[in-house]
């Protein structure tokens, strides 16, 4: 059914409306689910089907550091051959001198993109800006580090394997702080990073 395919990234029901909402991560998604649909006998008229938005190069907010001392960067193998999946981690690094306390979800929402260097995004782990998971609590002493580690196979949104070449990464993470009794959230991004695939 439509839940199984890998490019879906969220579903509601709008009562109202009867109509129930997929939002999926790509076009090529949206092809797959609805021959997944049309076996089933659902109406299509029923169905929405949304594509998450692709980010610009510049879309998230450049804030490389909190106001709480929390610092994010990536740590990334800057040249790699064609076809082997590449490790990159967000890390958020305590960047001040004392203990510092912030609150995240659970996993970390934390997001990975590439793009050209004509800064196109090829490839997102989230696209949409989706938050997953529960309410977590992380503290960390001076130059303590959390590492969030994606696998990216060096292949688009559709799965289509990209050519070697000059491409740019950036992360993001979410996390909040508490200082006052009000939640205040921050979406941390790392400035982008060259990366060169080679022939």
């Amino acid at each position: 059914m439509v839940w199984q395919i890998a490019g879906i990234q969220s579903s509601d029901i709008k009562e109202k409306r009867n109509r129930i909402v997929f939002t999926m991560q790509t076009s090529y998604a949206v092809e797959q689910a609805i021959e997944a649909l049309e076996d089933t006998g659902v109406l299509m008229d029923a169905v929405i089907f949304n594509v998450a938005p692709k980010n610009g190069l510049n879309d998230p907010p450049v804030q490389i550091e909190s106001p709480i001392g929390v610092g994010i960067s990536l740590v990334v193998e800057l040249t790699t051959p064609v076809g082997r999946p590449v490790s990159i981690k967000v890390v958020l690094t305590n960047e001040s001198d004392g203990a510092v306390e912030f609150e995240h979800s659970t996993p970390f929402h934390q997001n990975v993109m590439v793009f050209t260097a004509d800064g196109e995004q090829v490839w997102a782990k989230i696209r949409g800006g989706v938050l997953v998971g529960t309410g977590g609590i992380s503290r960390l002493e001076p130059g303590e580090q959390i590492r969030l580690e994606t696998l990216w196979e060096q292949r688009d949104q559709d799965e289509i394997e990209l050519p070697p070449g000059r491409y740019l990464v950036r992360g993001t993470a979410r996390i909040s702080d508490n200082p006052t009794g009000r939640y205040r959230a921050m979406d941390l991004a790392t400035e982008p990073y060259e990366l060169i695939i080679q022939p």
